[in-house]
């Protein structure tokens, strides 16, 4: 298990060390998302969605979100 520190300045503001940056694959202009549950806070990239393409198996016919055509497996109608 890696860790990491840094500290906040007088603004709340901090820098994301190297080794955070690495882990996360983010750089100037990436975007971070807090996930924060009781006393504890997660630290994760937001990805855009054009680099999740591909990431999700389906063998049925390819549809976008522009399609009228939708599965008729839907839990409910779309317009």
């Amino acid at each position: 298990m890696k860790t990491a520190s840094s500290t906040i300045t007088k603004r709340y503001q901090t820098s994301v060390p190297k080794t955070v940056r690495e882990v996360l694959g983010v750089g100037p202009g990436g975007r971070l998302l807090y996930v924060i549950d009781e006393d504890t806070v997660r630290l994760t990239a937001l990805k855009p969605v054009g680099r999740l393409d591909g990431m999700l198996k389906h063998d049925g016919p390819v549809l976008s979100c522009r399609s009228r055509a939708w599965s008729a497996e839907s839990p409910k109608e779309r317009p």
